[in-house]
């Protein structure tokens, strides 16, 4: 990690090097060129409205045609893609930007920087493509996959050079560049075992199968949920982008289909359906980086995104299918860019940049990027909604068959299957009564009592309109910031709800009063934003009320929203403490090993008068504000879930990075280069003294590093293993001590002068420290305890973080203490090592390492090994291989957790309830001829399943070391 002296937010060395969110931050200084007449035939202008119309037809036909298509969802993102650009150019903004700097490099070029960027992506997306088909090894992909996606990484950095804003870069290049390693580690820590995991019950299953549904049903508006009928307790982001990534990658979304992989094989969904949430992740880590660099200089934000990305809580939900992620990563980065736009200069003006593509010279600016994240889901609600009154027939006829909005209940695929409700076209909930059989009164009704859905497509028309056209001109950096916000805001109520803008806006406005800048407010773009919220995550939300009535806002406004707020629903933690502790409680296990290290970061906030002038001190006291909100509203609740504490982590994550930044002192980077090794030896030793001191201490201990444990309590540690941890120790501790004392002596710099001030504050920041020893160390002794029954301790607490089943039982076949007493007692090392303050630079890099080894063994070992007994791939895994032929069917006895719909691809006779029914059933399919079946339930029902059944020749598939809650048995009736 490089030390380098402070810049400041307008320096030429910040400009240069940190451009990518808005290609660069200062006024043009370049005289345009001439400009070609816009509206001459054959301008770019002319040519863009032609685009966007083609483009836009095509779409609009693909979404109105009733059959599925090979590729259909690709393409349909590629020509949505292409008419915002189309839209882009047609309003002229490509031609009347000012050019900067004009590049030689011709973009349209396959083989130059534009095409090795659709390549590395192309090639990303096969990558997750394949291993979501289950070709080949595991291992393979959790190589392969990472890999493309760096190397996507450095193909956009080219191309921003070719372009101009990575141009010239002082820095040295891509490698020397902070928000590159904010994004390389994200793809390193969160890809290799992305699909290596089970989906985990009942979540993930749960949210996975309602996204399966939109594509099996060809409906991307009304929800179904297995043989639960219509799903209406969660908003659309999180369906909507796993049915994307489905639908693009050739998931098998039919019936039956979801395991069914390369030539017969065994398929890997998780690779597929987890890689959105992973991707907004580091999005979001990135534009978290971006706000604090502005402020406090890059290292800050690296570091700030370091420990966000290492918190459990972070990268838990990154890798689960969640509702959460989709609120919470958008939320972050939103906050980010009100934090960038709080702190640029509001008549700044970014920079424009002129490519040559498709032989034309094209303008680019910062302003583009930004309209077109906000077009491409608009554009295709828009479309979507257009297409529900027209269909669009092929085949033997030819032609459009105008309709009025219908739907179909059921599940697609599965009409026929037992447990199933039968398919059949449904009416709007407003229509379903009343209707008049005169063709005009009933048309009438259509309209104004249906609203349909090509009307609600022209009125958000109309509004997106109304946006593009306010804002076509808009080159002002902090405008477009605040504009980025309130899209990412709309994003985040897509993802779970009003939350989404209601907490950055009352950040927002209780910011701008305390620090009485009310002017600010006017220039917070509110009339755009409001019709941003409007055009992009107001859609669904109409559509679904026009479709189901109050149902639909009684369960998830109401319900939901509401009663959750001030009433206990769903309520898991009966008899624990859930006052304004529980969150504290929670926090410590969400935050670690970086638990002691937050309170420094929460007081950081209170030393804003030092540092005032440069408005460090108010971008703290932001920070701090993001936090009290988030944590206050949800103390408040009367529900709560674990997890609900998640928005309140980012800021503590940033806080924190600013603390040890300011720890790692202000040396120059040149003076760095020359007196000590390279910050990539340093950051190599720190890893390796940690990973050693964490794998010898826990080789030492009963258990076993990686989980599984053939004793019960696990046997304690061979003299051999104690040996070879003992070694590993020490090796730890003499690569901890090169670490600390090379190349020290050389090129020392200046003694400072004697400060009182500044001896104050190195002695406020050791004790604050070795304070926070005492929470660090109760929350290792926590998570490091032996799980007792099914209480919620020892490693269940990091679980608890994300799966609300508080109180299911730890297997007895897996045992995580001697790991995390390792990673403890290493971190608590690590804080004391901090707290000197002769080792104190060094001692954050050994902290980072620590955080960084930590999160590697949750990500990699933790939920991997705990995942099959909280999912159900594996035992349905057993079962495609083990079956002969499809008509042995799979049958979900006492059942209703979803991983058994999932997998199947909700082909499963499914029976939440047992009784006459089930007798019924198991004796006509012995009237078909069936003879042999297969059950999916819980190990304590077997014996009320046999009894049912009766039978012969029963075998079970799996045992509790596989799940220590379902299995699958096989019978021959």
């Amino acid at each position: 990690m490089a030390t380098e002296a402070p810049t400041s937010p307008e320096s030429p060395a910040e400009i240069a090097a940190e451009g990518t969110l808005a290609a660069a931050e200062s006024p043009t200084s370049t005289p345009p060129s001439a400009p070609a007449d816009p509206d001459a035939p054959g301008s770019l202008k002319n040519q863009g409205l032609g685009v966007a119309i083609g483009a836009g037809l095509l779409a609009f036909l693909l979404m109105a045609h009733k059959g599925k298509l090979p590729f259909g969802v690709p393409i349909g993102m590629v020509l949505v893609t292409v008419c915002a650009l189309g839209l882009l150019a047609a309003l002229g903004t490509f031609d009347a930007a000012q050019s900067v700097e004009e590049k030689a490099e011709k973009l349209a070029s396959p083989f130059g920087p534009l095409g090795l960027f659709v390549a590395g992506g192309v090639a990303f997306a096969t990558a997750l493509g394949l291993a979501g088909w289950g070709l080949g090894p595991g291992a393979l992909w959790a190589v392969l996959v990472p890999g493309t996606f760096l190397a996507w990484v450095v193909s956009f950095f080219r191309l921003g050079v070719a372009i101009g804003p990575f141009a010239n870069d002082p820095r040295g290049g891509l490698l020397r560049r902070h928000g590159f390693w904010v994004v390389a580690l994200g793809g390193l820590l969160y890809l290799p075992a992305m699909g290596l995991q089970s989906l985990w019950d009942p979540w993930e299953t749960h949210y996975g199968e309602v996204a399966r549904e939109i594509l099996a049903k060809d409906d991307w508006i009304s929800l179904w949920w297995a043989q639960d009928g219509w799903f209406w307790s969660k908003p659309i982001l999180n369906f909507w982008i796993q049915a994307l990534a489905m639908g693009s990658l050739g998931t098998g979304y039919p019936s039956d289909m979801m395991l069914q992989g390369f030539h017969g094989g065994i398929a890997h969904p998780e690779w597929v359906v987890r890689a959105p949430n992973v991707l907004i992740s580091i999005g979001a880590l990135y534009v978290s980086y971006k706000a604090v660099a502005k402020v406090y200089g890059p290292r800050a934000g690296l570091l700030g995104a370091l420990v966000l990305a290492t918190m459990p809580q972070w990268y838990f939900i990154t890798h689960q299918t969640m509702a959460d992620m989709p609120l919470v990563a958008p939320l972050t980065a939103c906050m980010g860019m009100l934090l960038l736009g709080l702190n640029t200069d509001p008549e700044k003006v970014g920079k424009s940049y002129h490519v040559e593509a498709f032989g034309r010279r094209i303008a680019l600016h910062g302003f583009h990027l930004l309209f077109l994240f906000i077009l491409v889901p608009s554009i295709a609600e828009i479309l979507y909604l257009l297409s529900r009154n027209l269909e669009f027939l092929v085949g033997s006829k030819v032609g459009f068959r105008p309709h009025w909005d219908e739907f179909m209940s059921g599940s697609g695929g599965n009409c026929t299957v037992y447990g199933n409700e039968p398919c059949h076209t449904t009416l709007p909930a407003s229509l379903q009564k009343g209707m008049s059989s005169n063709p005009i009164i009933g048309g009438f009704q259509h309209l104004v009592l249906g609203f349909e859905p090509f009307v609600q497509g022209l009125m958000w028309a109309g509004v997106l309109g109304f946006v593009v056209y306010l804002n076509r001109t808009e080159r002002r950096l902090q405008r477009l910031f605040y504009l980025g916000a309130w899209f990412l805001a709309a994003l985040a109520t897509m993802g779970k709800g009003p939350l989404g803008f209601v907490l950055p806006a009352v950040c927002a406005f209780a910011y701008l009063g305390t620090k009485r800048r009310f002017v600010e407010i006017t220039r917070l773009e509110i009339i755009s934003g409001l019709a941003l919220i409007g055009c992009v995550a107001l859609p669904w939300y109409v559509a679904m009320y026009v479709r189901h009535g109050s149902a639909f806002t009684d369960r998830l406004i109401f319900h939901d929203m509401v009663n959750r707020t001030f009433r206990h629903v769903h309520d898991t933690n009966e008899g624990d403490d859930t006052s304004f502790r529980f969150y504290i409680w929670q926090l410590g296990y969400a935050t670690f090993p970086w638990t002691g290290l937050v309170p420094l970061g929460l007081m950081r906030w209170m030393r804003r008068g030092d540092d005032a002038a440069n408005g460090k001190g108010d971008t703290a006291v932001f920070l701090m504000m993001w936090f009290v909100f988030a944590f206050a509203l949800f103390s408040f609740m009367g529900t709560k879930f674990h997890h609900y504490i998640f928005p309140a982590v980012p800021p503590l994550a940033m806080l924190t990075g600013i603390v040890l930044d300011e720890l790692l002192g202000k040396k120059t980077e040149d003076g760095e280069a020359s007196a000590q090794p390279s910050v990539f030896a340093r950051g190599a030793l720190a890893l390796a003294a940690a990973g050693s001191m964490v794998g010898g201490i826990s080789a030492m201990l009963p258990g076993a590093f990686l989980g599984p444990t053939t004793t019960v309590p696990p046997a304690a540690a061979s003299a051999g293993m104690r040996g070879l941890g003992g070694v590993l120790v020490a090796v730890g501790f003499v690569l901890l001590g090169a670490l600390f004392f090379l190349g020290r002596g050389a090129h020392a710099p200046a003694a400072e002068e004697p400060n009182a001030a500044k001896r104050h504050d190195r002695l406020l920041t050791a004790a604050g420290t070795l304070a926070g020893l005492g929470a660090l160390a109760l929350v290792g002794r926590d998570v490091a305890m032996a799980p007792e029954g099914n209480e919620p301790m020892g490693a269940l607490r990091f679980l608890c973080l994300y799966s609300y089943q508080y109180k299911r039982t730890w297997p007895e076949s897996l045992d995580f203490t001697a790991a995390l007493t390792a990673i403890s007692i290493v971190a608590v090392v690590a804080a004391v090592a901090l707290s000197l303050r002769w080792f104190r630079e060094r001692a954050v890099l050994f902290v980072a390492a620590v955080g960084v080894v930590a999160a590697l063994w949750g990500i990699d070992v933790y939920m991997v090994k705990a995942s099959p007994h909280w999912g159900q791939r594996e035992i349905i895994e057993a079962y495609y291989k083990d079956r002969k032929d499809p008509d042995e069917a799979l049958v979900a006895y006492q059942m209703n957790w979803k991983g058994e719909n999932f997998y199947t691809s909700n082909h499963i006779p499914a029976f939440v309830a047992s009784g006459q029914k089930f007798k019924d059933w198991i004796r006509d399919e012995k009237a078909k001829g069936h003879t042999v079946l297969y059950f999916v339930t819980e190990h304590g029902r077997v014996g009320g399943l046999k009894s049912e059944v009766g039978g012969r020749n029963w075998r079970e598939l799996t045992d509790k070391t596989v799940n220590n809650k379902f299995l699958v048995l096989r019978v021959e009736l």
